[in-house]
Order: structure tokens, then sequence, then C-alpha cells
């Protein structure tokens, strides 16, 4: 499945640098299951 995301350009920049990962795709797949400590309602308060 293919999946497309929106991401600031200077982000997979960085991660790239701090991971050492090749390849964006890389660094987004090695990013699975780290998890996430945001509040997803809260990030959707005003959004139509």
């Amino acid at each position: 499945m293919r999946i497309t995301i929106d991401i600031d350009d200077a982000l997979p920049t960085e991660a790239l640098r701090v991971t050492g990962a090749s390849t964006r795709k890389a660094v987004v797949e090695d990013m699975i299951g780290l998890g996430w400590d945001g509040d997803l309602e809260a990030s959707r308060e005003g959004r139509s």
C-alpha cells in the first residue's frame, strides 16, 4: 500500500543526517513503531 504524507522538507533532511538513513522512505520506515505522544483530538481541533 502506498501512503502519501506531507512533511516540511527540513524535517526529513535533518532525520537523514541524524539517522544515517540513505533515503527519505527509509527514515519514515525506521520511525514506524516508535510511537507518538501527541494528542490526536487536540491536533484536530479547529479543522473542518
